[in-house]
């Protein structure tokens, strides 16, 4: 204001203190792998407040090793499922020509575990010439979440009292894909083949926004086919925005009538698929806001396969 004086220092005379480096949420920071572990030979847990702006709040681990050298890597798998395994340095992700091993192997994608402790290997380069050094900052266990892309969907169909999750709808009466229903508002409504985001998200307000039709307090039905080589029982996981039914085979087997966003693998139920062709049917409602669902099912030898015809 006029009259009043600067009271600030010059910025070049403020001592700044650097801002811890932030990670990604649900990374495992590597020195956590040995807090009950003495470290061994060729291991050594770095801990430098001073480095927080190098090594997520000054804490990794070096490596220091010769060509082949190996290291045991402790995790824990939350759930069982089919999983990637990523180490990152301060630059990023860990060279290629590191690896990462699981009993014996190179590690894959897309590796089946159990839910527990499993022990990993990190193996120097057969190349490395004398002592090499290598510091991780932290790793990611990352799912392979493998959603199912292709549905067919059709709607939307009226929920305007919010309670339409139990009523029935043509689509819950026999798969016809020729069929064409009455909608909502009186709208006529048939059945599109659909992807899912590269997410693995149905947008189902998106679908319904392009096609002019109506996207509140409304509902929507999706079908994809499911092809076992045998009968086994495996999990389904989805998120829905809002609440959601599922059929398998003309069975109900998951049913949630709540008003939520969408996350990954939000519920999970445990099905049996037959050996075969599987019809499952998906029913998502929607009072205002983000509407869709994502969906996969558990997948031990990655050889199920789907189809919509």
């Amino acid at each position: 204001m006029p009259g009043g004086t600067d009271f600030f220092e010059p910025y070049d005379r403020i001592d700044r203190i650097p801002s811890p480096k932030l990670v990604a949420k649900g990374v495992i920071e590597i020195e956590r792998l040995y807090d009950n572990l003495k470290p061994p030979k060729g291991v050594t847990v770095l801990d430098d407040y001073a480095t927080r702006d190098e090594f997520s709040w000054g804490r990794a681990v070096r490596f220091e090793g010769s060509a082949n050298s190996a290291f045991d890597l402790p995790l824990r798998i939350p759930n069982d499922d089919r999983y990637g395994v990523e180490l990152y340095t301060t630059e990023g992700i860990m060279p290629d020509d590191y690896k990462i091993m699981y009993k014996g192997k190179p590690l894959g994608e897309k590796l089946w575990l159990t839910e527990g402790d499993h022990t990993f290997t990190l193996r120097f380069p057969e190349d490395v010439e004398g002592t090499q050094s290598l510091v991780l900052d932290y790793v990611i266990i990352r799912p392979w979440k493998g959603f199912i892309t292709k549905w067919m969907v059709v709607g939307p169909f009226d929920n305007s009292d919010r309670k339409q999750l139990d009523t029935v709808y043509g689509p819950e009466e026999g798969i016809d894909f020729k069929k064409k229903y009455e909608g909502k508002d009186g709208t006529e409504v048939e059945w599109h083949e659909v992807n899912a985001t590269r997410a693995g998200f149905v947008d189902l307000k998106a679908i319904m926004q392009a096609k002019g039709l109506p996207m509140d307090d409304v509902l929507a039905y999706a079908v994809t086919y499911i092809e076992s080589p045998e009968a086994r029982e495996v999990k389904i996981l989805t998120g829905t925005d809002d609440g959601v039914k599922i059929w398998l085979n003309g069975e109900v087997v998951h049913k949630k009538d709540v008003y939520r966003s969408a996350s990954p693998d939000a519920d999970s139920v445990s099905v049996k698929l037959k050996k075969g062709r599987n019809t499952l049917l998906v029913k998502v409602h929607q009072g205002m806001g983000g509407w869709g669902f994502y969906l996969r099912i558990h997948d031990q030898h990655d050889d199920l396969k789907y189809h919509t015809k």
